[in-house]
């Protein structure tokens, strides 16, 4: 199970560190050194996982993500939405491998690891974090994108970049807040948060695209910040 972990960290941190949220948002293909800073980084498993063996499935399994990742994103956007929740669930196949797969490797004692194990509270709390940034603001446009509350600039004709990604930030912001909220029991706070972003947001509120928009974008936080933390507190 730690060692499925480390294999979760490692690929979701790779899409956080190296992949273009735009790249999903328009179903373009990533550029090839995105592609390839992403190999390399997955080569971290040979020197985090203990067994070599394992290590070097897990890389297969990794490398073969990444080119379905970078390669095969649908240009129709009515299927987009599908490919993503079809390809992000795939990584946690690798939470039946040690079960299924690597029962059935041959021992050996060769490895190549140098990192210390990473405990598996530690590990299981990073994934969450991890996964509310940048995996939550993909969930959260292509939810805004399908119900058509995208910002649009005042002459109605083109999204609006700048309130676009303005949104973006301040969401995730509000789901590490909210995320590590729960995680240590505090519920309460969180009222605190929703106050001062709608405080902040008061004046623009009057318009009723924007405030439709505003409502999704945030009940859409709220709820990919607070379902992994409730996961992450029931498995510690």
């Amino acid at each position: 199970m730690n060692q499925a972990l480390i294999f979760l960290n490692l690929f979701f941190a790779g899409r956080l560190f190296f992949y273009d949220i735009n790249q999903v948002m328009a179903g373009k293909k990533a550029e090839l050194k995105t592609f390839w800073f992403r190999v390399l980084f997955g080569l971290l498993l040979f020197f985090c996982v203990a067994s070599f063996l394992q290590a070097f499935l897990f890389f297969i399994f990794y490398f073969l993500l990444q080119l379905a990742d970078s390669l095969l994103i649908p240009k129709q956007e009515k299927y987009r939405a599908w490919w993503y929740g079809l390809l992000i669930s795939l990584p946690f196949l690798t939470l039946v491998f040690p079960s299924v797969v690597f029962s059935n490797l041959p021992k050996t004692n060769f490895s190549l690891a140098l990192i210390p194990q990473i405990p598996f509270n530690i590990s299981l709390v990073l994934l969450g974090f991890i996964l509310i940034i940048k995996e939550g603001t993909i969930v959260i446009r292509l939810a805004l994108t399908s119900l058509k509350t995208v910002p649009v600039t005042e002459n109605q004709t083109s999204p609006d970049a700048e309130e676009y990604e303005r949104g973006k930030w301040i969401g995730i912001l509000e789901r590490i807040f909210v995320y590590f909220l729960v995680i240590f029991n505090q519920i309460g706070a969180i009222a605190i948060i929703i106050a001062l972003k709608s405080l902040a947001r008061f004046n623009e509120l009057n318009k009723k695209s924007f405030a439709e928009y505003f409502l999704i974008g945030s009940l859409l936080s709220l709820l990919v910040a607070t379902l992994p933390a409730v996961i992450v507190r029931l498995l510690l």
